[in-house]
């Protein structure tokens, strides 16, 4: 991949920290919340206003959670609590170490949706797999195939 590869793995939850400087995406035209073609930067400008809440970021990484939310999804939870980000279930299937049982998870996250992905697994568990889930993270490619679709134009 190149390295300002949309790249769910190398996100953070939070601000800045050490997750890679991603290139800026369109948010999916398919977007729920109207915001659909809108340009989106997954880096801080690297001059903020001086009231600006984040900032102390300025030139930094937005993470998952601020990613999230600029699309209009509800990171914030009832009773104060945020979206995590990674859920036991998505946490299993990365690493294929542990096989997840649907009846043994107890972990809710969100009740806004009751969207399922491909393999019944709900779309809002939790902030990787809903930013993963997105058009524009589902659509990368690999530097290989940058480069042929670059020499099929020349």
């Amino acid at each position: 991949m190149a390295d300002d590869t949309l790249y769910m793995s190398k996100m953070n939850v939070g601000l800045g920290s050490k997750q890679p400087q991603m290139h800026d995406t369109h948010i999916p035209v398919d977007n729920p919340f109207g915001l659909g073609g809108h340009v989106q930067s997954f880096n801080y400008p690297p001059c903020l206003p001086e009231d600006h809440p984040h900032k102390k970021f300025e030139g930094q990484p937005k993470g998952m959670h601020v990613i999230a939310q600029e699309r209009g999804y509800p990171v914030d939870l009832k009773g104060g609590k945020r979206m995590v980000g990674d859920c036991m279930q998505c946490k299993a299937r990365s690493t294929h170490k542990v096989k997840y049982n649907q009846s043994e998870s107890k972990e809710v996250n969100s009740e806004e949706s009751e969207s399922k992905d491909e393999d019944g697994h709900t779309n809002t568990c939790c902030l990787r797999h809903l930013l993963s889930m997105q058009e524009d993270f589902r659509g990368q490619k690999c530097l290989i195939q940058l480069v042929r679709s670059a020499l099929t134009l020349l």
